[in-house]
């Protein structure tokens, strides 16, 4: 035969491998697999071992009408009886008819006739063992526990229709609990409506189930040792309570609310897209891979609204994000907290630029050396760097307005045994807010503000000193700083830093000079580079929520116009002064000398306009009387909480992995970026009846490999377990080729 041109200008050629079912469709069986062309395009391949693959592009070709079955069948190198099969079946069932009459693998052996007879050993009183061993076929136990389930509830169902024939639940069919949650159709009142439809819940899967939609190779598979591990610092069961407490407030008033696997699926899916490095919810778009189904334990690929949707309507739910952000707090203060004498933590307020289409208050933000559209948030990190808390402040406050609220927090969330001390920069450093810390019992440390009086450097000669980051720091306590205006008094260290300068440390702690000094020249290293690393690793300064709500109009602001006034007359101010300047040095009969004059007597006189306008314009006024009214809104923090939550928590377990695995690294600072490339690893997994194996492979060089299985060794016996899993398996970790 001859083969059809496929390029315009190529002649045919003849070629005993081909084989046509049509003038213009071939299959070509000169190799393996064998290709399948139409119109001179490859519509697909197959081989001798891929029957499933043959069948479909057998249906293809026959939905041609004047294609013949037998040259088709002659083509594929079938008889003609099983091309009939194949599209019977399809037109039957389609694509999965054709799929499961391939299906490989021993025949079912839980078949009716086995269950009936089960059911017949169970009514004459046998037990799960003795029917076991009476059945002569290879049935596992497992099948014959199942089994007894079934006819369990059968009975029970029976005994309930004879008891009330009229109740509603004795005319239900009986079903497995799976089967209930795989079945569509509208929820019961005691089954919780979900986010996007009442089904949604038939996307949740069993890890079997996930393993065998997604299969046992898993994109980013490395996120699971995060999500086991705040899993274990308790957040998922802390959301679940709250989610259960609104649930059945929402169920009372009629209200659909959120499920239990929905929430861990959103939980999951967060904790995941920060763990890969993609720092918001946003990048919930990464996991739509093959393997996300395994990875995230749902048939329905998630998106990143729908993951917002879910946990913005958890935390709108009353109370139910301060809470949940209080009690991570509290678990994990529990678990830094070492000493039960005094307990350090580093306070200070962060602002998150804003750069939307909104208009919203403006904060100073130090490293722009300037004010900006944003929010401040003040955080409380322990001792060595890792954050607790988060509070925020749309309206941008001062860092005195919080230091009482959170001194008393920390000391009753702690109790009265441990003593709380607190560290903060010179933003605290106020004469009446120290006194007033002092006189509440509570202990502090930090700057004293310049200008401060300097002493002689003899004084640090031969004194004590302290290394801090392999620098020598000389310090001396002699003289104790008085707050003025009979505030009373309180500790003065002064310390020397390497270079020379002098550094004046206030206290009101009965700690040694050592540990007041340490702690607070280590908040640097401990909090402000906390503050960047989160926000490059974990994306704090994300703005996360996109809703806006206006702003309360009779919350009182600076003024805007008060602000553009004074802006205007420092302006005039400048120009007279330039203007009088260049006057000066020109000579009296210098014909620009007028123009100069004249310069000077209109700033002059913008001057005194301006001036006459500030009496009537006050320097703060509520919302509704300034311009801003009704175009100033803020961003409602209730979402941005429960996903900081997760930064936090997040976070911590870094540091804690870090720590672990900075020790068998060549560079122990490199730990948290080894550290990233683990979290981002792929792998398989391997289901055991009590275990899941899951085995990993990361990018690494040999020392980091090592590390790494170090790592992994660790946490396997941590017995940690992920959340959502019924069976409660443990999770074993380590590297592919171990």
């Amino acid at each position: 035969m001859q083969a059809a041109a496929i390029l315009p200008g190529v002649p045919a050629i003849a070629d005993r491998n081909l084989c046509y079912f049509a003038a213009d469709g071939c299959v070509d069986h000169s190799d393996e697999p064998g290709a399948v062309y139409v119109g001179g395009k490859l519509i697909g391949t197959f081989t001798a071992k891929q029957p499933i693959e043959r069948d479909l592009l057998i249906v293809a070709v026959c939905q041609e009408p004047r294609v013949r079955v037998g040259r088709v069948a002659e083509a594929f190198a079938v008889s003609t009886e099983t091309v009939r099969r194949v599209r019977r079946r399809f037109e039957a069932g389609g694509v999965k008819a054709i799929a499961k009459s391939h299906r490989r693998g021993r025949p079912r052996r839980r078949t009716p006739e086995l269950e009936q007879q089960l059911a017949d050993l169970f009514e004459a009183g046998a037990s799960i063992s003795e029917a076991h061993r009476r059945i002569r076929k290879q049935v596992s136990r497992t099948v014959v526990a199942a089994i007894r389930k079934r006819w369990s509830g059968e009975q029970t169902a029976a005994q309930r229709q004879e008891s009330d024939p009229e109740s509603p639940a004795a005319t239900l069919p009986l079903v497995t609990e799976r089967e209930m949650a795989n079945k569509p159709g509208p929820p019961d009142e005691t089954k919780p409506l979900e986010e996007d439809s009442p089904t949604t819940e038939e996307f949740e899967l069993e890890l079997e189930q996930a393993v065998a939609e997604g299969g046992r190779q898993v994109q980013h598979l490395g996120s699971w040792i995060m999500v086991a591990v705040v899993h274990a610092l308790g957040l998922y069961a802390t959301a679940e309570r709250l989610r259960a407490t609104a649930a059945t407030k929402q169920r009372k008033a009629g209200k659909r609310f959120i499920g239990r696997a929905t929430l861990r699926a959103a939980l999951d899916a967060v904790t995941v897209a920060l763990s890969i490095g993609k720092r918001c919810v946003e990048g919930v778009r990464w996991l739509a891979t093959p393997s996300g189904a395994t990875l995230l334990r749902r048939a329905k690929p998630m998106s990143a609204t729908w993951t917002r949707r879910v946990l913005g309507r958890f935390a709108s739910h009353e109370d139910t994000a301060v809470e949940i952000h209080w009690r991570q707090a509290m678990s994990l203060l529990e678990t830094t907290t070492q000493s039960d004498e005094r307990a350090v933590f580093y306070i200070d307020n962060h602002m998150r630029p804003y750069t939307g289409m909104h208009t919203t208050r403006k904060g100073w933000r130090m490293q722009d050396k300037r004010a900006r559209p944003g929010s401040t948030d003040f955080y409380v990190h322990d001792e060595h760097g890792c954050p607790l808390l988060r509070m925020d402040d749309p309206g941008n406050g001062t860092l005195t307005n919080w230091l009482h609220p959170v001194a008393r927090l920390l000391r009753d969330a702690l109790g009265g045994e441990t003593r709380v001390l607190m560290a903060f920069d010179r933003a605290g450093a106020f004469a009446e807010q120290m006194a007033s810390l002092r006189n509440d019992g509570l202990e502090f440390v930090t700057y004293e503000r310049a200008p401060y009086a300097l002493v002689l450097q003899s004084v640090f000669k031969h004194k004590r000193w302290i290394e801090i980051g392999r620098k020598r720091v000389r310090f001396v306590e002699q003289a104790r700083k008085n707050l003025g205006k009979g505030r009373g008094r309180v500790r003065r260290i002064y310390v020397q830093t390497p270079d020379g300068t002098q550094l004046n440390v206030l206290a009101v702690s009965d700690a040694p000079a050592e540990l007041l000094v340490t702690v607070l020249l280590s908040r640097w290293a401990c909090q402000e580079n906390q503050f960047k690393h989160d926000n490059e690793r974990w994306g704090i300064n994300q703005l996360d929520g996109r809703t806006v709500e206006p702003y309360p109009a009779d919350e009182v602001i600076p003024n805007p116009a008060r602000r553009r006034l004074d802006r205007e007359l420092k302006v005039a101010r400048a120009v007279e002064g330039a203007a009088l300047r260049k006057r000066s040095r020109l000579a009296s009969n210098d014909p620009r000398c007028d123009a100069y004059e004249q310069d000077v007597e209109h700033a002059r006189q913008l001057q005194d306009e301006l001036e006459a306008l500030r009496p009537a314009v006050p320097t703060h006024a509520p919302v509704s009387e300034t311009e801003l009214a009704d175009k100033l809104v803020l961003h409602p923090g209730q979402y941005k909480m429960v996903i900081d939550t997760l930064r936090i928590a997040l976070a911590n377990a870094e540091s804690d992995l870090a720590a672990w695995l900075a020790p068998e690294l060549p560079r122990a600072t490199e730990a948290k970026k080894a550290l990233a490339k683990l979290l981002d690893a792929p792998g398989s997994i391997r289901l055991n009846r009590r275990t899941i194996t899951v085995a990993l492979e990361p990018a690494g060089t040999s020392a980091e490999l090592r590390a790494f299985d170090s790592l992994l060794r660790r946490l396997s016996a941590l017995v940690l377990h992920l959340p959502g899993d019924p069976s409660g398996r443990s999770l074993r970790f380590k590297l592919h080729n171990k």
